[in-house]
């Protein structure tokens, strides 16, 4: 039986730096419930302060905006895809892909724009 679930060894190794970059991206509650990944427990602090320290943790969100702000500059134009050649099924079949390539109504360029923030803010739910 093959096994789906098995993770290449690539993203094993860098599992947790996509962990920490979608985290720094999300920001947020995101970000509160991992304090602990990123605030360093001080030597000999009592585990009730760390605890509050934890608590009270505050990121100030520049990656998302930053990553947010380059995907709205690379996408502010609507790429201009020419379908050439002599095979008119093959012009046609780009020409519908473009226009809708996940059979749900989305353009190859709105799927793309998606998709660039995307990989930041599901790249991994599963870590």
């Amino acid at each position: 039986m093959i096994n789906i679930n098995r993770e290449h060894p690539e993203y094993i190794a860098r599992k947790a730096m996509w962990k920490q970059y979608q985290d720094l991206y999300s920001g947020g509650e995101r970000f509160r419930a991992n304090a602990s990944d990123y605030l360093v427990r001080r030597q000999k602090e009592p585990g009730e302060v760390y605890s509050e320290r934890l608590s009270r943790v505050f990121y100030e969100n520049y990656v998302g905006s930053i990553v947010d702000w380059y995907a709205a500059t690379l996408m502010r134009r609507e790429p201009v895809m020419l379908f050439e050649g002599s095979d008119a099924a093959a012009r046609n079949f780009y020409s519908l892909l473009a226009e809708d390539c996940d059979l749900k109504g989305t353009s190859l360029s709105q799927f793309f724009r998606q998709s660039f923030v995307q990989v930041f803010d599901d790249v991994s739910e599963d870590v």
